[in-house]
């Protein structure tokens, strides 16, 4: 009996087409892995940074409400007793050109004087934050006592954790953008198995290798921010 040539050399493996598809299958799924993870921790490193700042945000009015009402009582206070100083120098001096009335506007003089002196230490006394001795707890006499470098100190901070929230918060856009092209490419692939190696399959298996190298990319920009 004959036999048949071509069917007994019929080859068993797979094709080349269908261990290329293999290959970018796998490699699909391990791109898929890695952005997802880099998209969790972005959007987790985004959401710390961002309440890092609200908290600094809370932290620096509480400090401005806190520390304004006694730096404003010092500043008015203060302006109050130089006022009655000024009016005190005033009279002495305007007692040289009123000699009828000069000893009365000296006593007024050195009177007012005297008063503005005490109204000084007065004003001073008053306007310190509270201290260690006047049984005010800790925090609140901090937020009494915050000053200028303190705050901007909290602002430049603030400011840090926010450039970080953006920075992850950008990463984390870039990671799930990747993530939609791989979803194309998978796609493509998934169509490329099913119609099998021919024009319209490598077409596909062509289109998915792109949308995956894309994602690649697009991934490894994020890294870049």
């Amino acid at each position: 009996m004959a036999m048949d040539v071509e069917v007994t050399a019929t080859p068993t493996g797979k094709t080349s087409f269908e261990k290329w598809l293999a290959v970018l299958v796998g490699l699909a799924a391990v791109v898929a892995s890695l952005l997802a993870t880099l998209q969790t921790h972005s959007s987790k490193r985004e959401e710390l940074s961002l309440e890092i700042a609200n908290r600094l945000s809370v932290a620096i009015f509480e400090r401005i409400a806190g520390s304004a009402p006694v730096q404003s009582f010092s500043l008015a206070s203060s302006q109050d007793a130089l006022t009655v100083g000024l009016n005190g120098t005033a009279r002495l001096i305007a007692a040289f050109d009123h000699p009828d009335v000069a000893e009365t506007a000296v006593a007024i003089g050195n009177a007012s004087n005297a008063a503005s002196d005490r109204l000084v230490r007065l004003a001073t006394t008053m306007g310190t934050p509270p201290g260690e001795e006047s049984g005010v707890d800790a925090h609140t006499r901090e937020v009494a006592a915050a000053t200028d470098d303190q705050l901007n100190a909290l602002v430049a901070e603030q400011n840090r954790a926010v450039d970080v929230a953006n920075r992850f918060g950008e990463r984390g856009n870039r990671a799930v953008f990747g993530l939609s092209l791989l979803a194309l490419g998978a796609v493509l692939l998934g169509l490329a198995g099913v119609v099998g190696e021919g024009g319209a399959g490598r077409i596909a298996i062509v289109a998915g290798s792109a949308a995956l190298g894309l994602s690649i990319l697009w991934g490894a920009s994020a890294l870049l921010v």
